[in-house]
């Protein structure tokens, strides 16, 4: 029969009350011999005395007796903790240096975890997210649609490892077709990608949705109710679900806010309800805040496409058009490769409907159906590698932190000697001490990691900043919750056994009559010394892992900044428009455009304004094959990107025009296509002969229209959809694009003063032309740029903190192991000055051993900074892997500080008194 527990709480937390009832047993047993002795003739006192000398040693029997009970580990490791308490508070500035030094390396471990929890590992906010899968679809890169359908595709597509071609979108009645007939889930629901609208002059991001989405999901409104199967038919009223953060930005968390009524993109929609607080929708990319059902796309024309003609069905409704992205939620029992049979089954039918038949399964398009607890998992792709390379250097931050600490405690150790020979001499086993240490060790990670917590919550934002600027939009947050805390918990557990282990054994190791002798001076013995040095030469080795990496990230990341873009960067501000949105549309629209550059010229500060389709290094062109008429050339064919710009496009960036005319005002919709293209797209068809005059064959395929152009000038060369990439480009004018082309706009707004100052002006003079025309992604260009280069401002920004941080705690243990030196050897360097030795060669003698230890560190670092530098490639720009000047520096650079450290105990050296010395021994 298994003891209650009120036992075992009895016997845990009375254990004062065991230890007297021990004791009082065991001077009864002592009474009792030396009573038994007095009776033989002996003095009372020499009889008490004999009998504790036969009972042995006292202290050793309590223990094993305390061994005996059950709990004893723990009471043995609560006083253990207690002790070790009291003997950190009795060494205030090692403690204070051990538990900041294991904050620092905890802390930014438990950031970066925390991120990494986030991003890559933490599922939806949804109800069981691990049956949710998402259906995906993807061909051969080598097959290819019919011309005669058309296909658009709106979803989100990629290639794979395995040559395939990956799309997530569907048409609307492959959609249908899959809920309706589907039987391996219990639920199927859709949804279109989040864009951009115009909700009561806001531009904020709206996600259509099909009748069951939240019902599948298992979410409950915050307010009101969410959407159901009716609200998603042609003939049902309009209605919108806002979210939870948009209703309290927007709204003041109005508790009458179902009914009223959101004029989305000019078209009223009744609110019924708001999604729960936290809850997202299904792009971790994107917050979402509006929903509304599929079918109001007909209406809301969130894809920006021409209004059909009389007859025509809506864009959306047409089977050529893929994009609804599909989710779903298998049922009981069904495997996903089933499931993928299954629906593979009904695409095929549907793709027989419009004329595709005997579809080849290893090359045409087939379903795939994919683990979807995390929605569509497209951070993964984004923030994998940032987050492996942050997490590697946090560690080996952390690695050096442990080296300083386990110096610490080598060097406390040598202190404690005296101590641990007494206890020892007492009868307490090796073990026993070695225990205590390591708790001692466990304490001091505990409070680093307690500290490390705060620092993490301070630490995981600014990453986050850092890796998602809020500009970007992702749908991020890094939170210290249970999991950190248990991960931070580990990383403790593990930490006090990297550094404390080796320290524990070796103070454990005493020999008790020399301890005994000695008078306690903490002094390292040989052995000790060289295991402190090796600590060193880690510490060093490692930090010029981090100082090599912080200097190829600093150099990539001047590279890109001192890059030639081809454009003046300098004093542009930069914003965007998207007048369709609020009804604008033909020359409506162009008159809208033309009255709204005229009314930023007569902002002051303004030097110049233009529009564009795209603006530079905002990672937004579009592009495709392009060839020339030159004979000889002629099957030339050249991928290019394309833009459509304003008038005044290349005058306001102050790109140089090398050869023909710009853009003017005989070029209309009337006239001959034109177009102006780059120095490098006329090299890549014409050679050397000049391109004016000739005709640019194209396809562009977002404006659903081919036609040739007439070239009328070359432009210099310049970056366009980022920093790294050199294309080829051409440009078309606004006045002869289609409307397609015409959607969303952006200015360019040349200043004479800091663009800043002129912003005011600027919405003011929007605001004049329509008031409830809102302005997106308002930025100056040098902000833009910065923005694409985020990952790389991250990469030099951290590994530049990580390394000076590296480099200060290589320094604290270089100085602490020569103070020690300096101090073990004070005899030996008081001799040398009764001898004669000067200042100056006591200096070299103790800079020499400081520096040996250095060199050793750098010459074991580099290697391993090479090897590592070319994992890293690929996130290098203008730099090799093996850099000269990265790699003399980083080494120069840990000489100097080590120089730095090392002058303290050289000093101190220089100072020693021969008779103060010799006496000390």
């Amino acid at each position: 029969m298994l003891p209650k527990p009120r036992f075992f709480l009895d016997r845990l937390l009375h254990r004062y009350r065991l230890d007297a009832d021990m004791n009082e047993e065991i001077e009864f047993h002592i009474g009792q011999r030396a009573q038994e002795l007095t009776r033989r003739g002996l003095e009372p006192e020499e009889a008490l005395r004999r009998a504790r000398l036969e009972f042995g040693a006292m202290e050793r029997y309590k223990e094993r007796c305390r061994e005996t009970r059950r709990f004893h580990l723990l009471h043995d490791f609560l006083s253990d903790l207690r002790y070790g308490v009291r003997t950190l508070r009795n060494a205030p500035g090692f403690a204070i240096v051990a538990v900041l030094t294991l904050a620092l390396g905890i802390g930014t471990n438990s950031a970066i975890f925390s991120l990494v929890h986030s991003v890559l590992l933490k599922a939806l906010p949804v109800a069981d997210p691990a049956k949710l899968h998402v259906v995906n679809w993807s061909r051969d890169q080598k097959w290819n649609w019919p011309e005669s359908l058309q296909m658009d595709n709106y979803g989100w597509g990629g290639r794979t490892g395995n040559g395939r071609y990956v799309d997530n979108s569907f048409s609307l009645d492959v959609f249908h077709d899959f809920r309706t007939h589907a039987k391996s889930f219990s639920e199927v629901f859709g949804f279109g990608y989040p864009a951009d609208v115009n909700a009561d002059g806001a531009m904020v991001n709206a996600q259509l949705v099909s009748g069951n989405f939240f019902s599948a999901l298992g979410v409950q409104p915050a307010a009101g109710r969410l959407f159901i199967d009716k609200d998603d038919l042609l003939q049902s009223d309009p209605v919108a679900v806002i979210s939870y953060e948009f209703w309290r930005d927007h709204f003041s968390s109005d508790a009458k806010i179902v009914g009223h009524k959101l004029l989305v993109n000019t078209h009223p929609l009744t609110i019924i309800g708001v999604a729960p607080q936290g809850f997202f929708g299904v792009h971790p990319r994107t917050s979402v805040d509006v929903y509304a059902p599929l079918h109001m796309e007909a209406e809301l024309n969130t894809m920006g496409e021409p209004a059909p003609k009389p007859g025509e069905p809506a864009y959306c409704l047409r089977p050529n058009l893929w994009w609804v992205e599909v989710m779903g939620r298998l049922a009981p029992g069904v495997k996903p490769e089933q499931a993928q049979a299954e629906l593979n089954g009904l695409m095929l039918q549907q793709l027989a409907i419009l004329g595709i038949k005997n579809v080849d399964p290893a090359r045409g398009p087939r379903v795939e159906v994919h683990p979807g607890r995390r929605g569509l998992d497209e951070l993964k792709e984004d923030f994998s590698q940032p987050l492996l390379v942050l997490s590697c250097i946090v560690g080996l931050v952390l690695l050096i932190a442990c080296g300083n600490v386990a110096n610490l405690l080598l060097v406390r150790g040598t202190t404690r000697t005296r101590e641990i020979a007494v206890r020892l001499s007492l009868g307490a086993r090796r073990a026993r001490i070695v225990r205590q240490l390591l708790t001692e060790s466990l304490l001091l990670a505990g409070m680093g990691a307690a500290l490390g917590l705060v620092f993490a919550v301070w630490t995981s934002r600014l990453l986050l900043t850092l890796l998602a600027p809020p500009q970007v939009g992702y749908v991020l947050s890094a939170h210290v919750d249970g999991v950190v805390i248990a991960f931070t918990a580990l990383v403790a557990i593990i930490t006090s056994a990297v550094f404390g282990v080796v320290p524990a054994f070796r103070s454990g190791q005493v020999e008790l009559t020399s301890a005994l002798k000695s008078s306690g001076s903490a002094t390292l013995a040989p052995r000790e010394a060289k295991l402190s040095k090796a600590l060193v030469i880690s510490q060093v080795s490692l930090s010029i892992l981090l100082l090599v990496g912080a200097g190829l990230f600093v150099r990539t990341l001047n590279n890109l900044r001192n890059t030639n873009l081809g454009f003046d960067r300098s004093n542009l501000l930069l914003f965007g428009l998207d007048p369709t949105l609020s009804g604008y549309h033909g020359q409506k629209l162009r008159s809208l455009l033309d009255e709204i550059t005229a009314q930023l010229q007569l902002v002051p500060g303004v030097r110049s304004v233009a529009f564009a389709h795209v603006t530079p290094i905002s990672d937004n062109m579009s592009g495709g094959d392009v060839g020339g008429d030159l004979p000889g050339h002629a099957n030339d064919e050249a991928e290019a990107m394309y833009n459509v710009v304003g008038t005044d496009y290349f005058q306001t960036m102050r790109m140089k025009l090398l050869a023909g005319r710009n853009f003017g005002p005989q070029d209309t919709l009337s006239s001959t296509p034109v177009a102006v293209i780059s120095k490098r797209l006329a090299g890549k068809l014409f050679g050397k002969e000049s391109p004016i005059g000739h005709t640019l064959h194209k396809d562009v395929h977002v404006a659903k229209y081919k036609r040739d152009l007439q070239i009328i000038g070359v432009v210099a060369d310049a970056k366009y959809a980022d920093v790294k990439s050199d294309v080829n480009t051409y440009f078309l004018p606004y006045a002869q694009a289609q409307e397609v082309l015409l959607r969303g706009p952006s200015f360019v707004v040349r200043t004479r003063i800091d663009p800043h100052a002129v912003v005011a002006g600027v919405r003011r003079a929007v605001a004049q032309v329509d008031p409830q025309l809102p302005i997106r992604d308002l930025r100056t260009q040098v902000e833009q740029i910065d923005l694409s280069l985020s990952q790389e401002i991250l990469f030099a920004d951290l590994t530049s903190t990580f390394g000076a941080l590296a480099l200060a705690l290589a320094c604290v243990g270089l100085y602490g192991t020569m103070a020690y030196s300096v101090s073990r050897r004070t005899r030996e360097i008081g001799i040398r000055v009764a001898l004669g030795a000067d200042r100056q060669s006591l200096r070299a003698m103790v800079l020499r051993e400081g520096l040996l230890v250095v060199a050793i560190g750098i010459v074991i670092g580099i290697p391993a900074a090479i090897g590592l530098s070319r994992l890293v490639a690929s996130l290098l720009w203008g730099v090799r892997p093996i850099d000269v000047q990265t790699l003399i520096a980083a080494p120069l650079l840990m000489m100097l500080v080590a120089i730095v450290a090392i002058a303290v105990p050289t000093h101190r050296a220089t100072r020693v008194d021969p008779m103060l010395a010799l006496r000390c021994e």
